[in-house]
């Protein structure tokens, strides 16, 4: 059987383990012979085994491909052992990584937070971007990237805080840049007449059009 051999100080007994890629590690104080090494290794064989083949299962479960929309283009989604909360982006795919156990809660959980922390980025730059094109010189606002029920996004001026939609990484760049766009318009003019429009198309090529796009969208599920 092949294991990986480690030589110790200090140790007196040897020791196997199962490393997460399903490899034999073994541990052994240096005035122990290979000999008696694998002849201890040989007596483990059945319990090796076992746990090899539990480790391999154990892998193969939490590590689901899966497939996630974020800002409107399809990747392969895979869940990976790490640091919880870690992730990798690449062109085709992103990359969770959990140090737990990977049940649908945990993924569904995992894939919030990610989309979370990409709204952390981004909203806040977008935000400055189309504060700047309406020459906005005011107290600065905060930002807040929830799950609402009924609308994209929205501003409280009391609280001086946007809220935008977690459901917006889930479409096109231009549509989320749209809705940032809409929130600022709305802090010169309230309503949705034709100095609204007329406002927001100034910082937004296509507002209207856009506008119009966005009221058709419906049913976006943050976990497909």
């Amino acid at each position: 059987m092949d294991y990986i051999l480690t030589r110790k100080r200090g140790m007196k007994n040897i020791r196997i383990r199962i490393s997460d890629e399903g490899n034999v590690l073994v541990s052994a104080p240096y005035y122990v012979s290979k000999r008696d090494i694998d002849f201890f290794v040989s007596e483990k064989a059945a319990w090796i085994k076992e746990n090899v083949a539990k480790r391999i299962k154990e892998n193969s479960e939490n590590k689901i491909d899966d497939c996630l929309i974020f800002l409107g283009k399809e990747r392969k989604l895979h869940f990976e052992k790490g640091k919880s909360g870690d992730y990798k982006i690449a062109d085709d795919s992103i990359v969770l990584f959990t140090d737990g156990d990977l049940d649908e809660q945990t993924k569904k959980s995992l894939i919030y937070s990610f989309l979370g922390s990409e709204g952390v980025k981004l909203f806040p730059d977008l935000l400055n971007k189309y504060l700047k094109k309406l020459s906005y010189d005011g107290k600065p606002f905060s930002v807040s990237i929830k799950l609402l029920k009924s609308q994209w996004g929205n501003c409280n001026l009391k609280s001086r805080r946007f809220t935008f939609n977690i459901l917006l990484l889930k479409l096109p760049l231009e549509f989320v840049e749209y809705t940032v766009a809409h929130e600022v318009t709305h802090l010169y003019i309230k309503g949705h007449g034709k100095d609204f429009y007329a406002k927001g198309e100034s910082i937004y090529d296509g507002f209207y059009t856009t506008d119009r796009l966005m009221n058709r969208i419906k049913n976006v599920n943050i976990f497909d």
